[in-house]
């Protein structure tokens, strides 16, 4: 094995590495905006006028469209904006968007420059 073969083994994991890990962060990332603007054009931004995913158009892909259609990353979106408390959950599954979480996780985001976070890249920077 030479030097060359090396080189493109390097290559190639590294376009693998892209490919299985940076651009689905992409794809999330704005699947989380989309996520944010929808919350905001329903006006579920408080317990009150909390909705349900149908009510959102949040629910998932069916097998039909997961086979026709690409790959949509609103779920997946939804449910890290849950586990990072930026959506919340009232007793009887209905959803919100607290925006004083969101605005809280962004100025942690611009605070801690330097450390490197998933979170971090995934959550979309505050742009109203």
């Amino acid at each position: 094995m030479d030097i060359q073969d090396i080189g493109l083994i390097v290559l190639v994991l590294i376009f693998l590495f892209i490919v299985l890990y940076i651009v689905p962060m992409i794809f999330l990332r704005r699947a989380a905006r989309a996520v944010i603007n929808i919350f905001r054009e329903n006006e579920a931004t408080n317990k009150k006028n909390a909705k349900d995913r149908a009510e959102l158009g949040l629910l998932g892909q069916t097998v039909m469209e997961h086979m026709v259609k690409t790959k949509d990353y609103k779920p997946h979106a939804l449910e890290f904006l849950t586990k990072i408390g930026v959506v919340k959950l009232t007793i009887d599954k209905r959803m919100y968007l607290d925006e004083n979480m969101l605005k809280s996780l962004n100025e942690k985001k611009q605070e801690d420059k330097d450390k490197l976070k998933p979170w971090k890249f995934i959550l979309p920077s505050e742009k109203r």
